[in-house]
């Protein structure tokens, strides 16, 4: 299914952290890949650019140590040009798709940052645990957040790199005797934690990233199965009233005017033709047929009629009965309004002549035409129904009332509009209808053009030449039904030409004109009628027996093959057919499943359209239009206010890992930095708050408690920054107490030389070891990684505004890099003579300083870059919303038109999902 989410293995909660998050589907898989990609571009060049420079960094400062350091010099210098090439490569425009280049250009980076790690294990230096540890946690937290890799691949380099780190400290321990086991616990305490939170960054952000995608793909889902309902419903309003109608209709319904009087949909028409016919002998079929069988033959006559009206440019008005009548000139006005109307009484006397042709059943045609001027519109506020009043309609009805069976009677004023198209013959209406006596009306009756003078003289050869077998009348529903489908017609059910291809129409024509061609010869219970009336879906057990034919006279010469009425017409329209019966079966399923190409199949539909809104949209203009640069706020008052009322869903594990981190950092200053009271009392503090808040909010989300301190937004940010400021105070002020090293002091004052440095730095470790002091700090690197705990819990909290990120971030940089380059220079300059480093060009301190910074500039990129998804993810789903809304009013404007022309339960019939091929039809006694 689309809407699920797998993750493999999730049994613990490291696994579930680790797990490998995938939808089920593989094709909304990739264009999730693509989505991500598309959004991560940008921010994993920048992570790629900052790893060359923390790289390039490493190997300058290792370039001045005090030991051979060319190897790691080459490896970290290859290493920073790898990854400049590969940011360079990430940010530029064509080639490989960047669904394709990312994940490439990511593994090479982990690849290139294990070979880096190498020059920065404790094996090519003194031996020292705390060497290479800032590298190994810069990588890991890169990899879990800021490259666009899996769980399980950030996990195992997060698990392999700090294990080869550990693994080359233990064995050159020997080099570095001093307080071996306290750097090894607070390296694995530090390996732990950014594994861990890294671990929870990366679900929290894949998490909440994959919900938004999903969601704006529900969305999109929802608005194109409305999009298609509201398409069904519109097509159905405008069956029942004329598009200019209906759409001001809707328009006044979503766009109010306020008035006292209601509106009044009436327009005048001066120049239109209007259209009267009536079925002669439609009093006999109906003694004879069946009530089902006679409104279904009907519907199936008048819906021919309708696609006639509407080839020959009239407007069909009304059906009363067994009347039928259209005008002409509405909406839009015509110069040959006269002409079309004629053309379609002159279509539905052909029609009826090819019925008559096929059965026994004697039936015909009566039309009368008049042109004039008309006022059309609907009229009330309940029920409405499109007509047309004036006298010149009375006259018209008249006209038909009029006339002769056959014939299309029209009046003086509708010949002058012919201008002399058509030949006429005096048509004496008023010997036969009163009211055109009444009113002295001049009528004629069109003479029929010499092309449909030949088909009815054919028509006529062949009906008395015995060649064709007529059907009784009790069989002429169906035989009727399927004449008018071969004809020209099948009655549309509604939409259906949505899903079929010219390919389809033709195809279907021309096995429509067979299956009729033997439908009326083929013997009454052969195989043959058997087989297409089950295809027709006629019950053959009940179906009445066909007479025989009567044989010709074996000594009567073969009649030449006639071309008959109906078959004239058929091959005039058969490329023209609607289609048949398997179209017709694909709409008998439901509304959603009713589309037999795979673009119309609900799946691929919505994805094609997600595929082609991701390739449309552009991050960097989106950005430029929606949002502020500096603080990504909304430059829409509106948007920014919904952004900060909607809720963080992973606030609590935000609380949690911050919790973690805090236990870290404790752990951390109390294994080598120093102990002191005031640590305790600041931790005890620090985590007694982050524990009460994390209880309470587990409390909301369990409904425990009524109040919920994470929807606020100014509350849940103020809480988030107290606790961040608590956890970073608990390793800022302890380190400050770190006393300054007189031992170091007094035993290096002399040494001048790198050799003296050397040959002395053993003296000052175990002077430096052996002197008990609790405040000591001698290995003062554990510095920059207690400010990497604190940094990391800044990190796991992802809907922090930037601002605030910002600001926290510069706080702690700059207290940190104050400590290490200036309150305590000399502990790093002791810890450089103790290794045998020296005073070079570039001291521990110094890249100290300089790690912390690239690791604040890394914090920042991977805030600002979750901040910005979070915004863009939220613009799309409003987008979606939006379009979702205005569908839904549009919707509920056409329902309420809809509803207001036909009874509820009839509009339901054909607006339900279970899509109707049928008509509607129900007997009520009264």
């Amino acid at each position: 299914m689309d809407h699920a989410v797998k993750a493999m293995s999730a049994r613990g909660w490291w696994a579930r952290l680790v797990a490998r998050r995938r939808f089920e589907s593989a094709e909304l898989e990739e264009l999730y890949a693509r989505y991500a990609c598309k959004l991560q571009r940008a921010s994993v060049s920048s992570a790629l650019a900052l790893w060359a420079l923390l790289a390039a960094a490493l190997a300058a400062a290792d370039a001045t140590r005090g030991w051979n350091t060319a190897p790691q010099v080459g490896i970290l210098s290859a290493h920073a040009v790898l990854c400049g090439v590969l940011a360079w490569w990430c940010g530029r425009s064509g080639g490989v798709a960047p669904e394709r280049r990312l994940p490439r250009a990511c593994w090479l980076a982990l690849a290139g940052g294990g070979a880096a790690l190498a020059a920065t294990l404790p094996c090519w230096g003194p031996g020292a645990p705390a060497e290479g540890a800032t590298h190994v946690v810069w990588a890991v937290f890169a990899a879990y957040a800021l490259l666009p890799v899996g769980a399980p691949v950030a996990a195992a380099f997060g698990i392999l790199l700090p294990t080869a780190h550990t693994i080359a400290a233990a064995l050159v321990a020997y080099r570095f005797p001093y307080h071996v086991w306290q750097q090894m616990v607070a390296n694995v305490v530090v390996f732990v934690c950014v594994n861990v939170v890294g671990a929870l960054m990366h679900s929290l952000m894949e998490t909440a990233q994959r919900r938004a995608f999903l969601d704006t793909r529900n969305c999109i889902a929802a608005r194109l199965d409305m999009e298609d309902e509201n398409e069904k419903l519109e097509r159905l309003l405008l069956s029942v009233l004329p598009q200019h109608v209906a759409m001001e209709m809707k328009n006044d319904i979503i766009s109010p005017v306020e008035g006292q009087f209601h509106k009044i949909y009436i327009q005048k028409h001066e120049q239109v033709s209007i259209l009267f016919a009536d079925i002669v002998g439609f009093t006999v079929l109906a003694s004879q047929c069946s009530a089902q069988e006679l409104v279904r033959l009907l519907n199936e006559l008048f819906g021919r009629f309708d696609q006639l009206a509407n080839d020959n440019h009239c407007l069909r008005i009304k059906i009363l009965g067994d009347c039928y009548y259209c005008v002409s000139g509405l909406p839009e006005p015509r110069s040959d309004h006269a002409r079309c109307t004629v053309e379609m009484g002159l279509d539905m006397i052909d029609a009826i002549a090819s019925v008559v042709e096929a059965t026994d059943v004697q039936l015909n045609m009566r039309v009368g035409i008049h042109t004039g001027r008309v006022l059309c519109g609907v009229l009330g506020l309940r029920k409405w129904q499109y007509d047309v009043w004036s006298n010149d309609v009375t006259l018209a009805n008249n006209m038909e009332a009029g006339g002769e069976p056959g014939r299309v009677h029209v009046t003086q004023a509708t010949l002058e509009c012919l201008g002399g198209a058509y030949e006429v013959e005096p048509g004496h209406g008023a010997s036969r209808n009163a009211y055109l006596r009444d009113h002295s009306v001049q009528t004629y009756f069109i003479i029929p053009p010499p092309r449909r003078r030949k088909m009815c003289l054919s028509a006529g050869v062949g009906l008395g030449s015995g060649s064709r077998r007529k059907l009784s009348f009790k069989n002429v529903s169906n035989v009727v039904v399927q004449l008018l489908h071969s004809i020209k017609f099948n009655v549309d059910v509604p939409f259906s030409n949505m899903a079929a291809s010219p390919q389809e129409l033709k195809a279907n024509a021309a096995r429509k004109v067979l299956d009729l061609r033997r439908a009326l010869h083929a013997e009454p219970g052969s195989a043959e009628a058997l087989r297409l009336a089950a295809l027709r879906g006629d019950d053959v057990s009940a179906a009445p027996a066909i007479p025989a034919p009567v044989p010709a006279d074996p000594a009567a010469p073969a009649a030449a093959p006639q071309h008959h009425t109906f078959d004239a017409v058929m091959q005039h329209h058969a490329l023209r057919t609607h289609p048949t019966n398997k179209v017709t079966e694909k709409f008998k399923r439901p509304l959603k499943k009713r589309h037999s190409s795979v673009y119309h199949q609900p799946t691929n539909r919505v994805n094609k359209y997600l595929a082609q809104a991701i390739d449309a949209r552009s991050v960097h203009r989106e950005k430029a239009t929606h949002v502020h640069l500096l603080t990504l706020c909304f430059k829409d008052a509106e948007k920014e206010a919904q952004y900060r009322a909607s809720t963080d869903g992973g606030w609590a594990g935000s609380l949690g890992a911050a919790l973690g981190a805090l236990a870290a950092a404790g752990a951390l200053q109390a294994a080598i930095l120093p102990r002191t009271t005031i640590l305790l009392l600041l931790f005890v503090t620090a985590f007694a708050w982050s524990a009460a808040v994390l209880a309470l909010t587990l409390a909301a989300r369990l409904r425990l408690i009524p109040c919920d301190v994470s929807r606020p937004f100014a509350l849940r940010n103020a809480i988030t920054t107290f606790t961040i400021v608590l956890g970073y105070a608990v390793g800022q002020v302890n380190v400050v107490t770190c006393r300054e090293i007189d031992v170091c002091r007094n035993l290096t004052e002399n040494m001048t030389t790198m050799a003296d440095i050397r040959a002395k730095s053993g003296d000052v470790a175990a002077a430096l070891w052996s002197s008990g002091d609790h405040r000591a700090c001698p290995v003062p690197l554990y510095i920059a990684l207690g400010c990497c705990l604190s940094m990391l819990t800044v990190a796991v909290f992802l809907r922090l505004p930037i601002l605030v990120k910002g600001i926290l971030l510069a706080v702690m940089t700059a207290g940190y890099i104050a400590v290490m380059l200036a309150y305590h220079k000399d502990l790093f300059d002791c810890y450089d003579i103790m290794t045998g480093a020296g005073a070079g060009a570039v001291g521990s301190g110094s890249a100290a300083c300089a790690w912390t910074l690239l690791l604040a500039l890394g914090v920042l990129l991977h805030a600002r870059q979750t901040e910005w998804t979070a915004r863009l993810d939220f613009l799309w789903q409003a987008q979606a919303r939006d379009e979702k809304r205005d569908m839904d009013a549009l919707q509920a404007s056409n329902r309420r038109i809809l509803f207001n022309l036909l009874p509820a339960h009839v509009a339901t019939h054909f607006l339900d999902n279970q899509f109707r091929t049928n008509m509607y039809k129900k007997l009520i006694l009264f």
